[in-house]
């Protein structure tokens, strides 16, 4: 286990040997930090539930690098891509049919974010899929806003903390776009998604 700075020299390769090895990484976002892992992976999406103590029910979201993979791992109609355009990269996840993932990732649609913060960016793109994006405390505990708080709450069973201060953040807004565009969470640029929504 280690707590390092997010400056460190090859932070991200450390990140990237951690998620490749199937172990879990707490690493920032533009929002509050998150716990990630290989998305893909039953096993690695199953440890995320233990270790959260969440509902197997309670879909968990994914970060992605960029369009590119987003489409690889989503079905996008063009209507859809309008409005992605406008709101991503930023601090809203969007619900769409997802492929390639994990089964026990959700019970239906997938949680896409696509992140401002360019660490959390260049992790998942050198890891070349998309990784957990919950946030960093145990179910009904607040969110971790610094590495050290992620720690207390779970020690050494996660492998890697990635340190970069404080993220205060509000959660990101949730935005269902597989039929009728209904917001199911109101966070971070909600009228920024109402506005999007608004022009469909």
């Amino acid at each position: 286990m280690a707590i390092l700075k997010a400056d460190s020299p090859g932070i991200v390769e450390r990140a990237v040997s951690v998620l490749d090895g199937g172990m879990m990484a707490v690493y920032p976002t533009d929002t509050l930090y998150a716990i990630g892992a290989d998305a893909t992976r039953h096993d690695c999406v199953r440890q995320i539930f233990t270790l959260k103590k969440r509902d197997p029910e309670q879909p968990i979201s994914v970060m992605v690098s960029s369009f590119r993979m987003l489409k690889a791992y989503a079905e996008v109609t063009p209507e859809q891509e309008a409005i992605l355009k406008q709101l991503l990269p930023g601090k809203v996840t969007v619900v769409l049919e997802g492929r390639g993932f994990a089964k026990n990732l959700s019970p239906s649609g997938i949680g896409f974010r696509l992140p401002l913060n360019p660490l959390a960016a260049e992790i998942v793109e050198s890891f070349n899929k998309p990784i957990t994006a919950t946030s960093a405390n145990p179910a009904g505990e607040e969110a971790a806003t610094t590495a050290e708080e992620a720690y207390r709450y779970f020690g050494d069973l996660v492998e890697l903390y990635i340190d970069a201060g404080e993220i205060a953040g509000a959660s990101s807004t949730v935005l269902d776009l597989r039929d009728t565009p209904e917001i199911l969470r109101e966070g971070s640029d909600h009228e920024k998604v109402l506005n999007a929504i608004a022009q469909k």
